[in-house]
This record gives C-alpha cells, structure tokens and sequence, in this order.
C-alpha cells in the first residue's frame, strides 16, 4: 500500500524527491533491491543534494553485490552530510566485502562514534573483528548489537551479503 501511495505522488509530481526515496526504502525493505537502487536513482536526479538517496541506494548496491558503487554512492552520502553515521556503516560494510578491513574498520568506528546507539554499525564491526579473528572484540560489538535492540531478522540477510 505503501509503494501505491508513492506512485500515486510521482505521478502527481514526477520531480517529488522524496515520494522516490520513500518508494525506494519500501522496496528495499520488500527485498526489491533493483527497484529501490531505480526509486534511489530517480530521487537523486530529481534532488541531487538527497544524501539520503544515495545512502540508501548505496545500501541496496552491499546487498546486490556492487560494491564499488555502493562505495561512491556512501562518498555523496558523505560529501552532502558529512555526519550521517549509516553512510559511514554502509560504506564500511562495502569495504568489507571487498576485504578491505582496515577501511571498514575505519568506517565503522567512525559511525559507532558519530552515533553510539547505531547498533547496525556494532554488528557490522563485528563481522569484520570476526573476519580479522578478533573473537573478544567480535563478542562484545555482537553484545553491544543486542543491547541496543539491533533487529536480530536483518542478521541473517547481513550475514548472507557478508559472507
């Protein structure tokens, strides 16, 4: 119903920004990754200074497996809103998959820091401190996950996009 409605508002205003980004986040969270990396896209035509966009889209990008774009796509996010923590975890767990882990640990650190209680960032350290064969630290970014009430349902897709 959701994806309707926004529809129902680009059709209205095909230049809506953010009727864009939303249908894009919907269908993200649907599992329609190519659509919200489209939704994503036409957002940022419409809005070239929606760092959120490009967040989100670099998102879907990790899970689709195209992650040097989602890395530049985390870069915009970055450049229009240097302080938005989840551009950094996305780009981290970006470099993560590339095995890249002194820049995803770079990054994820960066975004425990710029938000604390960003539990998705702890997990996604946590993946890399495994990776590394840091099992305590692992361990305890895991821990932190769950105390901030991290969504145990995303794991297993984070997982699967991580191994």
């Amino acid at each position: 119903e959701g994806v309707r409605d926004c529809d129902s508002a680009v059709k209205l205003d095909p230049k809506m920004a953010k009727a864009y980004l939303l249908r894009g986040i919907l269908n993200h969270h649907l599992g329609h990754h190519d659509l919200s990396v489209k939704d994503d896209t036409m957002a940022i035509s419409a809005d070239p200074k929606l760092a959120m966009a490009y967040n989100n889209r670099a998102w879907s990008q990790v899970i689709i497996g195209d992650y040097n774009e989602a890395i530049k796509d985390a870069n915009n996010a970055i450049k229009r809103s240097p302080n938005m923590s989840e551009a950094y975890d996305t780009r981290g767990l970006a470099y993560h998959k590339l095995e890249d882990h002194e820049q995803a640990m770079a990054d994820l650190s960066k975004a425990t820091k710029l938000t604390p209680d960003n539990g998705a960032a702890y997990f996604h350290r946590s993946l890399v401190h495994a990776k590394l064969g840091n099992t305590k630290e692992a361990s305890d970014d895991r821990a932190r996950a769950v105390n901030l009430k991290y969504e145990p349902e995303e794991w297993e897709e984070l997982k699967r996009s991580s191994d």
